[in-house]
């Protein structure tokens, strides 16, 4: 049974779910304030090294005070149970919001300004997030960004390093010295992170768009994605040139700060970009940063500056003295201009003395000169051909997922791999499996709803559902489908229409054959599974 209190918190409804904990609608008792409340799942609260790490970053993450980031009043324990409180945000997260479609240029460059805003001001005190990404972003109704969830992505980074050396974020939203597995993190990570949140906020789209893990993987590796303006055709060129800055693989060819893409943005708003600035490259895997050496110092008094430039220096003074490039390159030429001269005259002085010593060609000594000149002997003629090599044997796969807990509620637990299989168990939210295999096995008319939406019945009236409701489709009315549903609590089959965009079909969807921890084995679609642990 879901419990009614936390601590000093009435609990009022559940309203989200994330990888390391539940966030409720709250009631604080005593200042009658209205408050999110994230709870962490229960199998992270065992783990006490991440415990500490969670308290810790919660407490960090509460000094921020900025109208761009949300503010935490508590941070606390009750029982088994590790929470802290939030304000809460009345709106909608941009992941929700980005379901619908593509927002309007302006539109995504106000919230990025916004962002950036917000991420500044962590900055600026040392703060990093980490984990910038839609799902972290809270829209409210007057259209005001606000960041949620700052430094918890730092206590499962640092958890993971110590575990398992993985890599904590999203992928397609992650930097690349974080998805390698960098510790030396600075603010330059959030950057990336935001300009691969505004892609999708004016493209719609991933820039690593995959099926699985892997091509999502592949894809990040290769640092290849198509611009902005070939995704979405409305798009003013000098977009491209903006989303390629922020998301270079190297750092050090990104904007340095959050405020400095902003300001780019602006610019590019207002027509006052730079040329320059359209066409960005972007850098290729070999050129990633993090793998760059330490920077090289020459004496006491001079260090090479770390921007790489023509050999900038910085005197003790704190002038800056410039290497005399010129004098050295003239130096050069000089010497070899004199070389060329002195092979010329060599050449000369010889020709002179074999002109005088055979002047009157008697006593030159014969050269033959034969018609044709034998061809020279291939040495590899003789030889067999050369074999040609075995082709390398492919990489081995991704190591199958182990451990995993479930992310909805009375989740079906099925005999085989499709919704058509019969239910052999049900799961609530976080609790915790082991995941024995992974296979392809999807169904062309069920799925489950994007958001909360209204279904519209049959005979009149409408029927609300949540994010997550399964459905089955039945057939299609232009715009909508017609779908079948079910609510359980009162054993009773529906019938209506909703929007199509409202529903996610599992068609060609991956299902997870796992073990519950009463031992029962059977499969769940991955939609409800996090995976926390690798073999």
């Amino acid at each position: 049974m879901a419990r009614k209190r936390i601590g000093n918190y009435e609990i009022l409804e559940e309203i989200g779910e994330g990888g390391m904990g539940i966030v409720y609608k709250a009631k604080q008792k005593g200042l009658d304030r209205v408050v999110a409340l994230k709870v962490l799942l229960p199998n992270l609260s065992r783990k006490k090294s991440f415990v500490e790490r969670f308290m810790r970053e919660a407490r960090n993450a509460a000094k921020l005070d900025h109208p761009n980031i949300v503010t935490i009043f508590e941070v606390g324990t009750d029982k088994d149970s590790y929470f802290f409180s939030m304000k809460f945000v009345e709106g909608e997260d941009l992941a929700d919001i980005l379901l619908k479609g593509p927002l309007p240029l302006k539109d995504a460059v106000d919230l990025t300004c916004q962002i950036a805003d917000g991420l500044s001001h962590a900055h600026q005190i040392g703060v990093i997030h980490r984990d910038i990404k839609p799902a972290n972003i809270i829209v409210d109704k007057k259209k005001r960004a606000v960041i949620t969830d700052f430094g918890i992505a730092r206590a499962a980074w640092e958890e993971k390093l110590t575990v398992t050396g993985q890599s904590i974020g999203t992928i397609e939203y992650m930097s690349h010295e974080q998805f390698e597995g960098s510790s030396n993190l600075d603010q330059r990570t959030d950057v990336y992170s935001l300009g691969a949140t505004l892609y999708r906020m004016i493209t719609g789209a991933s820039p690593y768009p995959g099926d699985t893990t892997q091509e999502v993987m592949y894809k990040k590796i290769k640092g290849d994605y198509p611009a902005p303006t070939e995704v979405n055709r409305s798009l003013p060129p000098w977009v491209n040139g903006v989303v390629a800055k922020a998301m270079e693989q190297s750092r050090n060819k990104r904007f340095k700060t959050a405020s400095e893409f902003a300001e780019a943005l602006k610019a590019g708003l207002a027509g006052e970009l730079p040329e320059e600035m359209y066409k960005t490259p972007k850098a290729k895997a070999a050129d990633l940063e993090s793998k760059d050496e330490p920077v090289p110092v020459r004496d006491e008094k001079t260090i090479v500056s770390s921007k790489g430039g023509a050999g900038a220096a910085a005197e003790a003074t704190g002038e800056m003295k410039k290497p005399d490039i010129k004098g050295e390159s003239m130096a050069i030429v000089a010497v070899g201009i004199g070389a060329l001269l002195f092979l010329v005259i060599v050449g000369v002085v010889l020709g002179l003395v074999v002109k005088f010593y055979f002047k009157d060609g008697t006593d030159a000594p014969a050269v033959s000169t034969p018609d044709a000149v034998p061809p020279v002997e291939d040495p590899m003629a003789t030889e067999e051909p050369v074999k040609p090599t075995a082709p390398k044997p492919a990489p081995a796969p991704e190591p199958s997922p182990r451990y995993g807990y479930i992310t909805g509620d009375r989740v079906n637990i099925r005999l085989g791999p499709g919704v058509n299989s019969n239910v052999v168990a049900k799961l609530n939210k976080g609790d915790g499996i082991t995941i024995l295999d992974k296979k392809l096995s999807g169904s062309e008319n069920e799925g489950k709803l994007w958001y909360k939406t209204t279904v519209r019945l049959d005979g009149g009236g409408g029927k609300t559902l949540n994010k997550g409701h399964a459905v089955t489709v039945l057939r299609e009315s232009g715009s909508e489908y017609y779908v079948r549903f079910r609510i359980t609590e009162k054993n009773m089959t529906y019938y209506g229409y909703v929007n199509k965009g409202s529903v996610k079909l599992f068609t060609d969807d991956y299902w997870y054959k796992i073990e519950t921890p009463g031992g029962t084995t059977g499969w769940v679609i991955d939609d409800y599974v996090n995976v926390t642990d690798w073999r």
